[in-house]
Protein backbone atom coordinates (compact mmCIF):
# COMPACT_ATOMS: atom_id res chain seq x y z
CA UNK A 1 0.00 0.00 0.00
CA UNK A 2 1.32 3.43 -0.88
CA UNK A 3 2.25 5.43 2.21
CA UNK A 4 1.08 9.00 2.55
CA UNK A 5 3.19 11.92 3.68
CA UNK A 6 1.19 12.07 6.91
CA UNK A 7 2.44 8.57 7.77
CA UNK A 8 6.05 9.78 7.72
CA UNK A 9 8.18 11.99 9.91
CA UNK A 10 8.89 14.21 6.91
CA UNK A 11 6.56 15.68 4.31
CA UNK A 12 9.13 16.41 1.58
CA UNK A 13 12.81 16.08 0.73
CA UNK A 14 15.52 18.19 -0.88
CA UNK A 15 18.63 16.50 -2.22
CA UNK A 16 22.00 17.77 -3.29
CA UNK A 17 23.35 15.99 -6.40
CA UNK A 18 27.16 15.93 -6.67
CA UNK A 19 28.62 13.28 -4.33
CA UNK A 20 25.19 12.93 -2.69
CA UNK A 21 23.38 11.16 -5.50
CA UNK A 22 26.45 10.69 -7.70
CA UNK A 23 29.91 9.21 -7.28
CA UNK A 24 31.66 11.88 -9.33
CA UNK A 25 31.57 15.67 -9.54
CA UNK A 26 29.67 16.82 -12.61
CA UNK A 27 31.79 19.86 -13.51
CA UNK A 28 35.04 17.95 -13.01
CA UNK A 29 33.77 15.27 -15.39
CA UNK A 30 32.80 17.86 -18.00
CA UNK A 31 36.18 19.58 -17.69
CA UNK A 32 38.02 16.29 -18.14
CA UNK A 33 36.00 15.36 -21.21
CA UNK A 34 36.44 18.83 -22.73
CA UNK A 35 40.17 18.87 -22.01
CA UNK A 36 39.88 21.75 -19.52
CA UNK A 37 42.12 22.04 -16.47
CA UNK A 38 39.72 21.64 -13.55
CA UNK A 39 41.97 23.36 -11.03
CA UNK A 40 42.36 26.37 -13.31
CA UNK A 41 38.59 26.41 -13.90
CA UNK A 42 37.72 26.40 -10.20
CA UNK A 43 40.50 28.87 -9.40
CA UNK A 44 38.60 31.41 -11.50
CA UNK A 45 35.63 30.96 -9.16
CA UNK A 46 37.86 31.30 -6.11
CA UNK A 47 39.31 34.52 -7.55
CA UNK A 48 35.81 35.93 -7.86
CA UNK A 49 34.95 34.93 -4.30
CA UNK A 50 38.09 36.63 -3.00
CA UNK A 51 37.34 39.78 -4.98
CA UNK A 52 40.49 39.58 -7.10
CA UNK A 53 38.33 39.61 -10.25
CA UNK A 54 34.66 40.32 -10.83
CA UNK A 55 32.15 37.51 -10.98
CA UNK A 56 31.28 38.33 -14.59
CA UNK A 57 34.94 38.39 -15.65
CA UNK A 58 35.64 35.01 -14.05
CA UNK A 59 32.51 33.47 -15.53
CA UNK A 60 33.37 34.85 -18.98
CA UNK A 61 36.78 33.16 -18.76
CA UNK A 62 35.15 29.90 -17.62
CA UNK A 63 32.87 29.98 -20.63
CA UNK A 64 35.82 30.63 -22.94
CA UNK A 65 37.65 27.62 -21.49
CA UNK A 66 34.70 25.39 -22.43
CA UNK A 67 34.20 27.06 -25.80
CA UNK A 68 37.81 26.46 -26.85
CA UNK A 69 37.09 22.73 -26.87
CA UNK A 70 34.66 23.25 -29.75
CA UNK A 71 32.25 20.87 -28.01
CA UNK A 72 30.44 23.17 -25.58
CA UNK A 73 27.05 22.54 -27.13
CA UNK A 74 23.71 21.73 -25.55
CA UNK A 75 23.70 18.26 -27.10
CA UNK A 76 27.24 17.34 -26.07
CA UNK A 77 26.95 18.75 -22.55
CA UNK A 78 23.67 16.89 -22.12
CA UNK A 79 25.44 13.66 -23.06
CA UNK A 80 28.25 14.38 -20.62
CA UNK A 81 25.88 15.20 -17.77
CA UNK A 82 23.93 12.01 -18.50
CA UNK A 83 27.18 10.07 -18.08
CA UNK A 84 27.83 11.27 -14.51
CA UNK A 85 27.58 8.02 -12.52
CA UNK A 86 24.79 7.81 -9.98
CA UNK A 87 25.29 6.02 -6.69
CA UNK A 88 24.06 2.43 -7.08
CA UNK A 89 21.30 3.05 -4.52
CA UNK A 90 20.23 6.49 -5.81
CA UNK A 91 17.25 5.39 -7.91
CA UNK A 92 15.89 3.14 -5.16
CA UNK A 93 16.32 5.91 -2.58
CA UNK A 94 14.37 8.45 -4.65
CA UNK A 95 11.70 5.87 -5.46
CA UNK A 96 11.26 5.16 -1.73
CA UNK A 97 10.77 8.86 -1.01
CA UNK A 98 8.15 9.06 -3.75
CA UNK A 99 6.44 5.93 -2.45
CA UNK A 100 6.10 7.69 0.89
CA UNK A 101 4.21 10.48 -0.86
CA UNK A 102 7.01 13.01 -0.39
CA UNK A 103 7.65 15.70 -3.01
CA UNK A 104 11.34 15.53 -3.89
CA UNK A 105 13.45 18.41 -5.20
CA UNK A 106 17.06 18.49 -6.37
CA UNK A 107 19.10 21.54 -5.30
CA UNK A 108 22.59 21.76 -6.76
CA UNK A 109 25.34 24.34 -7.11
CA UNK A 110 26.18 22.71 -10.43
CA UNK A 111 24.59 23.50 -13.79
CA UNK A 112 20.91 23.91 -14.60
CA UNK A 113 21.30 21.44 -17.46
CA UNK A 114 22.85 18.88 -15.11
CA UNK A 115 19.99 19.34 -12.64
CA UNK A 116 17.39 18.81 -15.38
CA UNK A 117 19.18 15.76 -16.78
CA UNK A 118 19.60 14.14 -13.35
CA UNK A 119 15.98 14.84 -12.42
CA UNK A 120 14.83 13.12 -15.60
CA UNK A 121 17.07 10.11 -14.90
CA UNK A 122 15.46 9.74 -11.47
CA UNK A 123 11.88 10.41 -12.49
CA UNK A 124 11.72 13.85 -10.85
CA UNK A 125 10.41 17.17 -12.13
CA UNK A 126 11.51 19.71 -9.51
CA UNK A 127 15.07 21.01 -9.47
CA UNK A 128 17.10 24.12 -8.78
CA UNK A 129 20.66 24.97 -9.80
CA UNK A 130 23.21 27.73 -9.38
CA UNK A 131 25.31 27.60 -12.54
CA UNK A 132 23.12 28.86 -15.39
CA UNK A 133 24.13 27.77 -18.90
CA UNK A 134 22.55 29.58 -21.85
CA UNK A 135 22.60 28.42 -25.47
CA UNK A 136 21.73 29.96 -28.82
CA UNK A 137 19.20 28.54 -31.30
CA UNK A 138 21.90 26.24 -32.70
CA UNK A 139 22.70 24.86 -29.27
CA UNK A 140 26.01 26.65 -28.79
CA UNK A 141 26.95 27.86 -25.31
CA UNK A 142 26.51 31.63 -25.13
CA UNK A 143 26.66 32.42 -21.41
CA UNK A 144 27.62 30.96 -18.05
CA UNK A 145 26.56 32.70 -14.84
CA UNK A 146 26.50 31.78 -11.16
CA UNK A 147 25.63 33.28 -7.80
CA UNK A 148 28.77 33.63 -5.67
CA UNK A 149 26.73 32.91 -2.52
CA UNK A 150 26.08 29.27 -3.37
CA UNK A 151 24.99 28.34 0.15
CA UNK A 152 22.65 31.31 0.47
CA UNK A 153 21.10 30.55 -2.90
CA UNK A 154 20.41 26.96 -1.82
CA UNK A 155 18.58 28.28 1.25
CA UNK A 156 16.45 30.57 -0.92
CA UNK A 157 15.63 27.70 -3.26
CA UNK A 158 14.68 25.49 -0.30
CA UNK A 159 12.27 28.15 0.97
CA UNK A 160 10.76 28.54 -2.51
CA UNK A 161 10.18 24.77 -2.58
CA UNK A 162 8.56 24.96 0.86
CA UNK A 163 6.24 27.74 -0.30
CA UNK A 164 5.22 25.83 -3.41
CA UNK A 165 4.25 22.75 -1.41
CA UNK A 166 2.99 24.55 1.71
CA UNK A 167 5.37 22.73 4.03
CA UNK A 168 7.50 24.15 6.82
CA UNK A 169 11.31 23.84 6.67
CA UNK A 170 11.31 21.60 9.75
CA UNK A 171 9.17 19.13 7.78
CA UNK A 172 11.88 18.75 5.12
CA UNK A 173 14.52 16.03 4.95
CA UNK A 174 17.73 17.56 3.52
CA UNK A 175 20.51 15.32 2.23
CA UNK A 176 23.86 16.73 1.16
CA UNK A 177 27.62 16.46 1.45
CA UNK A 178 29.23 19.88 1.10
CA UNK A 179 29.83 23.19 2.83
CA UNK A 180 27.11 24.80 0.73
CA UNK A 181 24.61 22.35 2.26
CA UNK A 182 25.16 23.61 5.82
CA UNK A 183 22.39 26.15 5.35
CA UNK A 184 19.95 23.44 4.30
CA UNK A 185 20.89 21.49 7.42
CA UNK A 186 20.47 24.55 9.65
CA UNK A 187 17.16 25.76 8.20
CA UNK A 188 15.51 22.34 8.31
CA UNK A 189 17.20 20.86 11.37
CA UNK A 190 16.99 17.59 9.46
CA UNK A 191 20.26 17.40 7.57
CA UNK A 192 21.69 14.03 6.64
CA UNK A 193 25.36 14.30 5.73
CA UNK A 194 26.64 11.87 3.11
CA UNK A 195 29.92 11.37 4.88
CA UNK A 196 33.25 10.98 3.13
CA UNK A 197 36.93 11.47 3.92
CA UNK A 198 36.84 15.21 3.28
CA UNK A 199 33.70 16.43 5.05
CA UNK A 200 33.99 15.22 8.66
CA UNK A 201 33.96 18.88 9.76
CA UNK A 202 30.30 19.09 8.64
CA UNK A 203 29.08 16.30 10.93
CA UNK A 204 28.25 18.66 13.85
CA UNK A 205 25.96 20.62 11.50
CA UNK A 206 23.95 17.54 10.52
CA UNK A 207 21.20 15.67 12.28
CA UNK A 208 22.56 12.35 11.03
CA UNK A 209 25.45 11.04 8.97
CA UNK A 210 25.36 8.18 6.47
CA UNK A 211 27.71 6.64 3.94
CA UNK A 212 25.07 5.18 1.62
CA UNK A 213 21.63 6.27 0.54
CA UNK A 214 20.31 2.89 1.60
CA UNK A 215 21.19 3.86 5.17
CA UNK A 216 18.99 6.94 4.79
CA UNK A 217 16.14 4.77 3.52
CA UNK A 218 16.59 2.54 6.56
CA UNK A 219 16.55 5.61 8.80
CA UNK A 220 13.19 6.67 7.40
CA UNK A 221 11.81 3.19 8.01
CA UNK A 222 13.15 3.10 11.57
CA UNK A 223 11.58 6.45 12.47
CA UNK A 224 8.13 4.87 12.24
CA UNK A 225 8.96 2.90 15.39
CA UNK A 226 10.49 5.84 17.30
CA UNK A 227 8.55 7.95 19.84
CA UNK A 228 7.28 11.32 18.67
CA UNK A 229 10.43 13.01 19.95
CA UNK A 230 12.97 12.16 17.26
CA UNK A 231 16.36 10.93 18.40
CA UNK A 232 18.48 13.91 17.43
CA UNK A 233 21.86 12.54 18.38
CA UNK A 234 23.79 14.00 15.45
CA UNK A 235 25.39 10.59 15.10
CA UNK A 236 25.40 8.00 12.35
CA UNK A 237 22.24 6.38 11.09
CA UNK A 238 21.20 3.66 13.55
CA UNK A 239 21.49 0.07 12.42
CA UNK A 240 18.24 -1.67 11.55
CA UNK A 241 17.51 -5.35 11.42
Amino acid sequence: MKETAAMNRFRAAVLDIDHTLTTEDSISLVNRELGVDTEEFFNLGRSALSGRVSARASQHLMREMWERSGRATHAHLTTLFESVPLRPDAAAFVADLQQRGMPVCLITSSANLFAAVTAARLGLTEHYANLQLSFDHEGRLTDLTANLDAAGLKEQQLLAFCDRHQVAPHEILAVGDGDNDKGLFAVTGNGVLMANDSNAHLAPSAWRSATTLREVTELLASLNSFPDERHRTGGPVPATS
